[in-house]
């Protein structure tokens, strides 16, 4: 008696087995429960699929790369179709036709079908990647545009999905585009295309809106501004202080560092060896000696003797930690100023940020408040008044018809020249009030302006730009600078703004 059927015999003779309720309330036929190896009926292989398995044992296949073999089967397999139902699940990294049993092949091969007819249905990861391989590859695909298309689709449809491998097809779309030649602006919605155009705003800042460079700043920035409290409560504040504060760092930089801010941000232009599909199954047939390939004024591809290259910023393209830390800074700089209840701790920067940002925010306030007090409110609940009154003297202006022509007994009554009327509203009061005729005075004769605006209860900027504002119409220039740290007269009026307030104290006396 073989081995094997001795075993048979021992597991079917176990009386502990034969008590079980397994076969005790059971009724069998005489079909065998254990079979040996050899009675077992294999399900039958498809004659493709038998061909493709031959290919790997074929004397050529022992000694070129796996990714040749692939190819190879791939190019067999271009037209198969099948009709599996899915497979159980499993897991192979850097799958291949070679490492699959007929099983998992079939399943795969009746779930492409699928896809090719537009039926995205469930499937498992491994075919993902199998056919995603398949495309870049060429196999199955009739022009460079078709393949990019179906990369696309399979991204769309299976990376919300499978996150886990989203930025692989992301990759791979690009690598395709540019192995391929395929137009730049077919990559607008990549993320190294939509990095770049962020990134280009903030290089150009000059020419670019608040809006644009808000919208840069924030997408690249990693502090989530979104979440933070101050800034949705006073979201126009904090957009106009960020925008100006960035827009003054860079001027900043370019005048007075070798580097711009972007560079020191975000690193600078570097180029590097290219791999193009990186961590796919890719077996380079067209064998490209020489081509290049421009995405934007920051980022090209070229490829000199069959290497590929990359020129680039070198900086990832996840939120910069540099521009959080700007955002982070002027974020709590900006709650400590206005006293908001909740406190962040400030972001890791240098003096020149904190200086900006204070003199930003000063600028700000200082224009909204100039603002108010030109604002201009007209009561309507007067205009009836006005009018009542209009009435009344156009009533009183009215002559009689009778009256208004002189009988022609009368003679004419020569005309008399009568003086003019004289304007009583030429030297009328100053325009200034006590506190800013203090201030101004004190700023003429040398005096403690910073005392005189505290006399009043106001600041000297808001006092400086009240006098501006006010004399503006009489002077027409501004007469005090307070573009430094302090307020200066400017030369030109000095002799006439103390003959002013020596004519304003003559009128108070």
């Amino acid at each position: 008696m073989s081995d094997a059927k001795e075993v048979l015999e021992h597991i079917l003779n176990d009386e502990k087995l034969l008590n079980s309720k397994l076969f005790r309330d059971r009724v069998f036929t005489d079909e065998p429960i254990i079979r040996r190896a050899s009675q077992m009926k294999n399900a039958p292989v498809p004659k493709e699929i038998s061909e493709m398995k031959a290919i790997a044992y074929t004397p050529e296949a022992y000694w070129k790369t796996s990714s040749w073999l692939f190819y190879q089967q791939g190019c067999l397999m271009k037209d198969y179709t099948d009709d599996q139902g899915l497979c159980e699940n499993f897991v192979m990294y850097y799958p291949t036709y070679r490492d699959m049993n007929t099983v998992q092949l079939r399943s795969y091969f009746s779930w492409r079908t699928q896809v090719r007819n537009g039926i995205f249905s469930e499937t498992r990861l491994p075919f993902i990647l199998l056919y995603a391989y398949e495309l870049i590859n060429g196999i199955g695909t009739s022009s460079p545009w078709e393949g990019y298309e179906k990369l696309c689709a399979l991204r769309r449809n299976y990376g919300p999905t499978f996150p886990a491998i989203n930025k692989y097809l992301a990759q791979w779309i690009t690598d395709y585009s540019v192995c391929n030649q395929l137009d730049p602006l077919m990559l607008n919605d990549s993320p190294e295309m939509v990095f770049d155009k962020l990134l280009m705003v903030l290089i150009n800042y000059e020419n670019a809106s608040d809006d644009e460079l808000w919208n840069s700043v924030t997408r690249l920035s990693s502090f989530p501004i979104d979440k933070s409290r101050f800034y949705n409560e006073n979201s126009e504040l904090f957009r106009q202080v960020a925008v100006n504060v960035y827009r003054r760092l860079s001027d900043f930089f370019r005048d007075n560092r070798k580097n711009r801010l972007v560079d020191k941000y975000f690193g600078h232009i570097s180029t590097s060896e290219y791999h193009p599909y990186y961590a796919a199954v890719y077996y380079n047939s067209r064998r490209i000696k020489s081509a290049e390939y421009k995405l934007n004024d920051i980022h090209r591809y070229w490829c000199a003797n069959g290497m590929w290259y990359c020129e680039k910023y070198s900086s990832s393209h996840g939120r910069n930690k540099k521009l959080g830390d700007l955002m982070r800074t002027i974020d709590s700089m900006l709650r400590e100023r206005f006293g908001f209840k909740y406190k962040i701790k400030p972001g890791d920067t240098t003096k020149i940020v904190v200086n900006f940002i204070n003199e930003e925010t000063d600028s700000i306030i200082r224009e909204k408040q100039r603002k108010e007090a030109a604002e201009i409110r007209i009561d309507l609940s007067l205009l009836g008044n006005i009018r009542s009154a209009a009435d009344s003297t156009r009533e009183k202006l009215l002559v009689d018809e009778e009256d208004e022509y002189l009988s022609e007994e009368i003679t004419e009554t020569p005309a008399v020249d009568t003086p003019e009327t004289v304007d009583d509203t030429e030297s009328g009061p100053s325009l200034l009030d006590t506190a800013e005729q203090l201030f101004l005075a004190a700023l003429l004769s040398g005096g403690n302006y910073k005392e005189a605006a505290k006399k009043s209860g106001s600041m000297p900027s808001i006092l400086a730009d009240s006098i501006n504002d006010k004399l503006f119409d009489e002077f027409g220039d501004t007469v005090i600078d307070f573009s430094s740290d302090s307020p200066q007269i400017i030369e030109d009026y000095a002799e006439d703004l103390k003959n002013y307030i020596q004519e304003v104290d003559n009128e108070n006396t």
